[in-house]
C-alpha cells in the first residue's frame, strides 16, 4: 500500500503480461505489427462530466467518430493466438 504514495501521476499501469509478452511466447502466431506497438501518454486524472455518459448526442457523436473506426477485442489474447481466430461482425 505505501509503495502507491511514491508513484507519480500516470505511473500506476495495471500488473502482468501484455499483448506483446503474450505475443513473443508463440512467435508462430504473431499478430499484424500495428497491434504490438505501445504507446502510452498521460493524459491526466480529472472527473469525466457526467454527460458523457447519458447523452444521446454524445453517444452518436462517439460511435459516428470512434467505434466504426476500430476493433473490438471480445476475448481472452490466448484465444486468438492458440486458435488463429478472427471473427467479422458487422451493426
Amino acid at each position: 500500500m505505501g509503495n502507491e504514495e511514491a508513484l507519480q501521476p500516470g505511473e500506476a499501469r495495471q500488473e502482468g503480461p501484455s499483448l506483446r509478452d503474450e505475443a513473443s511466447c508463440r512467435p508462430q502466431h504473431l499478430p499484424p505489427p500495428p497491434l504490438l506497438e505501445e504507446s502510452y501518454e498521460f493524459l491526466g486524472d480529472h472527473d469525466l462530466p457526467y454527460e458523457s455518459y447519458i447523452s444521446p448526442e454524445f453517444a452518436s457523436s462517439e460511435y459516428d467518430k470512434l467505434w466504426s473506426k476500430v476493433w473490438q477485442w471480445a476475448c481472452h489474447v490466448l484465444i486468438i493466438f492458440l486458435n488463429q481466430v478472427t471473427i467479422t461482425y458487422t451493426t
